[in-house]
C-alpha cells in the first residue's frame, strides 16, 4: 500500500485523498473547487499568494462566493512576495495589489466591508493549509520554494473548525502579523 492509499484508507473507510506534489495544476484544481464549494468561509494560509493560483478566475469565484451569501468571509495570510523589495507591511501591501490585483480589487470594493482580510507575516507560516466550510486543504511542512504534497479532507466539521480556531485564536495573534489593507 502507498502513501496515498494509507492516508486515503484508515479502517476501510475513506478518510481524505493525498495530493501529490509533482502536478501543479492538480494544486490549482483542488484549490478552485474547495472555493468554488465554500458557502460560508475561507481561510488561507500560504507562503505566498502566487498568481498562478490566486488569478483573475479564483478572484471571479470568491466574488459568486461573496454575492451569493452575505455571511461569507474570506482571510489570507501570505509572508513572502518575489516582488517584494521592503520587508515591511507597506511593501507586503504593493506587493500584494502587484502580484494579486483581481483580489485586491475585491478587498477594496466597499460593498464587501470587512468580509476580506488579507494578513502578512513576516516570517514564513510553519503550516500552509486553507479551510472552506467543512473542508480543510493542509500542505506537508516545506520551505519556501520546495514542492510540497497535499492532504485534502471533506466534510470533516470537526476537523475544519480547528484549522480555523488555530488561525484565528493562534496565528493571527502574533505579534509579527500584520493586516494590510
Amino acid at each position: 500500500m502507498g502513501l496515498a492509499e494509507a492516508i486515503d484508507y484508515h479502517f476501510g473507510q475513506k478518510i481524505g485523498l493525498y495530493i501529490p506534489a509533482r502536478n501543479k495544476e492538480d494544486f490549482r484544481s483542488v484549490i478552485l473547487s474547495l472555493l468554488e464549494q465554500a458557502y460560508s468561509r475561507l481561510v488561507v494560509v500560504s507562503g505566498e499568494l502566487s498568481s498562478y493560483i490566486y488569478d483573475s478566475n479564483y478572484a471571479s469565484i470568491l466574488k459568486r462566493r461573496l454575492d451569493m451569501s452575505p455571511d461569507f468571509h474570506a482571510s489570507f495570510l501570505f509572508s513572502k512576495e518575489e516582488s517584494l523589495s521592503e520587508k515591511t507591511p507597506e511593501g507586503a501591501l504593493k506587493g500584494f495589489q502587484k502580484q494579486n490585483a483581481d483580489l485586491w480589487n475585491l478587498k477594496s470594493d466597499s460593498s464587501y466591508g470587512d468580509r476580506i482580510k488579507v494578513y502578512w507575516d513576516v516570517r514564513y507560516p510553519l503550516n500552509h493549509f486553507q479551510v472552506g466550510d467543512d473542508t480543510v486543504f493542509l500542505q506537508r511542512k516545506h520551505k519556501h520554494g520546495d514542492p510540497a504534497g497535499a492532504f485534502l479532507r471533506r466534510n470533516s466539521q470537526k476537523f475544519a473548525d480547528r484549522y480555523a480556531r488555530y488561525f484565528t485564536d493562534d496565528v493571527i495573534k502574533q505579534s509579527d502579523i500584520h493586516e494590510i489593507s
